[in-house]
């Protein structure tokens, strides 16, 4: 009888498999169709693929679909300007409604693996990303209910002329997951950058930093509000926590930021530093601190900034990097930049202390700087001697070695 029973159990479970293997095929056609009806009705792009493999078992219960070689291609202003790219593009929709065939299925995972996001916005009518057609209704054949979404050995690249801004990211992998198909909805999510630059106006923030981000975000889709809660964030060996929120307003975006670093390593301070050399190694003492607090709207094109509160506070700090004869001794720090106009008219930069030595040679300065941006006051002190050899002998910069 066990043996009859178990018999039975197998057939049933082979015929089950081949059911799914059939079924696979049988459902292939029309899914493809489906996905190329709806770029055809919703996108105004070039949109392609190489290759079209759908299986019940790969994530079974759902059904799973992988595009090889998918590319967004822009037409008109963006002719010929890709906006993605991906090695290989995964979907799993739920498989209920391909058997009811009255129902929409729902998008419950997706994944891009070897991507390129190439975002370009010349103002904020006029993007690349913005490739959907208007419509009257809804007339997708899907509905997005997503429960998890990745984004693997990806590159992305973003270009906003209205900020004067470009961010660089290599090697992202990023993991979202949460109720993405609602409205409000927390989402947990964790971030990986290999190389990350910003350039903004012409000056780099940052320059090659690996980066990470690991924060649930509540997500507002009704009034358009992103919060970051607990937010922990590196830059280098730079360590952050902290909370902000984003809500889009009339083209621009109110936003509150209070974020401060972990520790207080001076060694943690220098790695995210831009034109210092970071592929040398260094040996660091001294602490520091760094508390950025932001608050108010942004807006780009019109010029409008939010008010904002940065202090930095080095003490005893010392640095002496690997193959460099001199140490940088001495460093004291204590600055604090301020602003509460959104114009930046009441811009103040207040050095109360800068002081460091090199070979010997100290520097000894105090300034400050009110109304920078308009009519500015300028008040301080410097005492010391600079040999520029000295210093190249101690710091590793970009672009001044001879």
């Amino acid at each position: 009888m066990v043996k009859k029973v178990l018999k039975i159990t197998i057939l049933v479970i082979v015929a089950f498999i081949l059911a799914l293997f059939v079924a696979a095929y049988v459902f292939r056609d029309k899914i493809m169709n489906e996905f190329k009806k709806q770029v055809t009705e919703n996108i105004n792009a070039t949109v392609d693929w190489k290759d079209f493999d759908i299986s019940f078992l790969r994530s079974f219960p759902q059904l799973n679909v992988k595009l090889k070689d998918l590319s967004v291609i822009g037409v008109d202003t963006f002719d010929q300007v890709p906006l993605f790219t991906s090695k290989e593009t995964e979907l799993d929709f739920n498989i209920l409604p391909f058997i009811k065939g009255n129902e929409k299925p729902s998008i419950k995972y997706f994944a891009v693996d070897g991507a390129l996001i190439n975002v370009v916005v010349l103002s904020d009518s006029i993007a690349n990303y913005l490739i959907t057609k208007e419509t009257s209704g809804d007339t997708s054949t899907f509905n997005l209910e997503l429960d998890e979404y990745e984004i693997k050995n990806s590159k992305l690249f973003y270009t906003d002329n209205t900020l004067a801004l470009k961010v660089a990211a290599l090697g992202v992998n990023h993991k979202g997951s949460g109720n993405i198909g609602s409205v409000i909805y927390d989402l947990d999510t964790d971030s990986q950058v290999d190389s990350l630059t910003i350039d903004f106006e012409g000056f780099k923030y940052l320059q090659n930093v690996s980066a990470s981000l690991k924060s649930v975000i509540n997500v507002n889709l009704q009034d358009e509000k992103y919060t970051f809660n607990n937010a922990d964030i590196s830059l280098n060996k730079l360590l952050m926590n902290g909370n902000a929120s984003f809500q889009a307003k009339d083209g621009g975006w109110d936003m509150t930021c209070d974020i401060k670093n972990n520790g207080d390593s001076f060694k943690n301070i220098l790695s995210v530093l831009p034109y210092i050399d970071q592929s040398k190694d260094v040996k660091a003492d001294g602490i520091a601190t760094l508390i950025l607090k932001v608050n108010g709207y942004f807006h780009g094109e019109k010029e409008l900034y939010p008010s904002f509160d940065i202090k930095t506070m080095i003490k005893n700090g010392s640095a002496q990097y690997t193959g460099l004869p001199y140490p940088l001794k001495n460093v004291q720090l204590d600055a604090h930049i301020t602003s509460t106009h959104p114009k930046m008219k009441d811009l103040n930069v207040n050095v109360k202390q800068l002081d460091l030595s090199v070979n010997n040679e100290r520097i000894q300065s105090s300034f400050n700087i009110s109304d920078a941006m308009t009519d500015a006051l300028v008040d301080g002190k410097l005492n010391g001697a600079i040999t520029l050899e000295n210093w190249v002998k101690a710091l590793p910069l970009h672009g001044v070695e001879k």
